[in-house]
């Protein structure tokens, strides 16, 4: 009789473990493939490959290239043994120049290193600079300080430095020339203006030959469609000393002309961006920069070194700071359109002067970091899941329940028993995000929404216990007793979070040692069915992927995430020493 009440209490706590198991199993694993139905929100365009859409392309991200890299292509890479200035090279010019700095000026105050570290270094992003260019093996012309600004910020972008002559008709044929080579950012630090930045003469033609324009309807850029990718960047002017109220759209020719067709109605079929310049101190407009007046909406501002500390002024030069960004970002969002990468960079600039959008600084100072943090609302797919009758009916209950027998009672026991058993309406078999962080942008994000659990939380750890048969010669308390250390888990399910659920199985032993000691050694998880984590990723104001747990863009995440999320249902060894006990 006794034998077989402990053979069915045996068979009665197997029993119920593993109906609970494969239930768990079989009616879960399921729910994260072929039960699951995803919906997709705020979504454009059709998908034709995971993270990308046709329409916008928004959505995927580039791939990474490192830190190292950069740094060996900075200083124009092998142009960095052509002379600067006085010096035998650019290497030698940045070693006197810039001591006690290992990056040139725009590096730094573009914060742009901290992209490179992660892998966003403007790599094979095509950018022109249309520009004055020479072939002495110098850096020594207007066009060759703006390409190493570039270089500075977006390390390695494929640049093409397009030599031209300041003309509408060779403008627009390098334009042309330059969008059918799919380079997609240009850098224009050239222009027309009401008066000379050298001698302060007017040009007594201008507002003139802007009615002609306007009249005659021609686009600043030409008569051709772009890409939509295109990006066109210009610098905003010098002659802000003479012209008098600094405003751009009075002072500059092509700022001037849309800005009279955009009152006529015409609307923009290409982005541009004009560029001022900041004191160094970066407190202030520079003296003679152009302002951003009415052309808020097309107006950031920036630095304008060259090298180093004070030797350069001119927007020229805050231009191509605001170029190697466009790159660096679409090094990382490559799918982003020219629209998007225009806005992008004027939405996230820090605001400085007058709040909001403003006549002197336009939308504000470039800031890198903030452009590639998180904009807007975050939003994720819609995730409806299909869950099992039997899971809801063995999952329905909330549990917080612990059991430990107590060991007198379990040294009587002959078979398998329970030692402990604890169970809690709690999810144990991984680690999952709060939902909570802070970007690179130094802003705090509650996305907390995206990973509450939406199904009923369940957990149970359950230790058997079976004396071993032992010699009739031995003491008793030398006696061996094997352990199972069992573990269910029902999976945890939240929109941006899943977790399979888990059934896993161990082996372990008690050592009973003299003086009433006890040693036991435990390999948990040793057997492990179920438990995967899978995430997906939140979208922006911008539809950038972005991980939601850390704030990282999602490329980021999965490539730099090392911490695995199931890890505490991963194979474990646990020694356990106790002084005194008794059975």
């Amino acid at each position: 009789m006794n034998h077989m009440g402990t053979s069915w209490a045996q068979c009665r706590h197997w029993g119920l473990l593993v109906v609970l198991a494969i239930s768990l199993s079989a009616g879960g694993c399921k729910k994260f493939s072929q039960d699951v139905e995803t919906v997709a929100s705020s979504s454009f365009g059709s998908s034709d490959e995971e993270g990308h859409t046709d329409e916008l392309g928004s959505y995927y991200l580039g791939t990474p290239s490192n830190e190292a890299d950069a740094i060996a292509n900075l200083f124009l890479g092998a142009k960095s043994t052509y002379a600067y200035g006085t010096y035998d090279s650019l290497i030698d010019a940045h070693a006197a120049l810039n001591s006690g700095h290992d990056l040139p000026i725009a590096s730094r105050d573009t914060n742009a290193r901290s992209q490179w570290a992660l892998g966003w270094t403007g790599k094979n992003v095509k950018v022109g600079v249309l520009d004055e260019f020479d072939a002495n093996e110098i850096i020594d012309t207007h066009g060759d300080k703006v390409s190493l600004i570039v270089n500075s910020v977006a390390p390695e972008a494929q640049l093409t430095n397009y030599n031209f002559t300041l003309t509408q008709d060779a403008t627009e044929a390098a334009f042309q020339n330059l969008n059918s080579q799919e380079v997609f950012i240009i850098n224009n630090s050239w222009g027309a203006t009401r008066f000379s930045h050298l001698t302060g003469d007017e040009d007594t033609e201008f507002d003139a030959n802007v009615a002609n324009w306007v009249s005659l309807g021609y686009k600043i850029t030409g008569a051709i469609e772009y890409d939509s990718k295109m990006l066109f960047v210009f610098s905003a002017g010098n002659s802000g000393t003479y012209c008098p109220d600094k405003r751009i759209q009075e002072c500059s020719f092509y700022p001037a002309v849309l800005h009279r067709q955009r009152a006529l109605g015409t609307q923009d079929q290409e982005a541009y961006i004009w560029v001022g310049s900041l004191t160094d101190d970066g407190t202030a407009l520079a003296d003679y920069s152009h302002s951003a007046g009415d052309m808020g909406n097309d107006f950031i501002v920036a630095h304008d070194d060259v090298l180093a500390a004070n030797d350069g002024a001119g927007t020229s030069h805050a231009a191509p700071r605001v170029t190697g960004a466009a790159a660096l970002i679409r090094h990382k969002f490559p799918g982003l359109s020219g629209m998007q990468l225009k806005d992008l960079l004027l939405s996230t600039a820090e605001d400085i002067g007058e709040p909001g959008v403003d006549t002197i600084y336009g939308h504000g100072k470039l800031d890198l970091s903030n452009a590639l943090s998180p904009q807007g609302q975050l939003t994720a797919e819609v995730m409806s899941f299909v869950t099992r009758p039997v899971i809801s009916i063995l999952l329905g209950l909330s549990i917080a329940l612990s059991l430990s027998m107590s060991p007198a009672w379990a040294g009587a026991q002959q078979g398998w028993h329970v030692l402990r058993l604890s169970a809690k309406s709690e999810h144990s078999g991984s680690h999952v995000w709060s939902g909570n962080f802070t970007a690179l942008n130094q802003r705090n994000y509650d996305a907390a929404r995206f990973y509450e659990p939406t199904n009923q939380l369940f957990s149970a750890k359950m230790i058997l216990a079976k004396a071993a048969n032992r010699p009739a010669n031995k003491r008793a308390n030398r006696r061996v007793t094997w352990l199972l250390p069992i573990a269910v888990d029902a999976g945890y399910r939240a929109q941006l979070y899943q977790a399979a659920p888990l059934f896993s199985l161990g082996i372990g032993a008690a050592f009973a040692l003299p003086e009433q000691a006890m040693i036991s050694i435990r390999a948990e998880n040793m057997l492990r069915l179920g438990g995967g984590v899978s995430e997906q990723a939140c979208y922006d104001g911008f539809r950038r992927q972005f991980h939601c747990g850390t704030g990282l863009a999602w490329t980021d995440y999965t490539r730099h995430g090392e911490d695995r999320r199931d890890a505490i249902a991963l194979p474990a060894i646990k020694i356990k020493f106790i002084k005194r006990f008794s059975f």
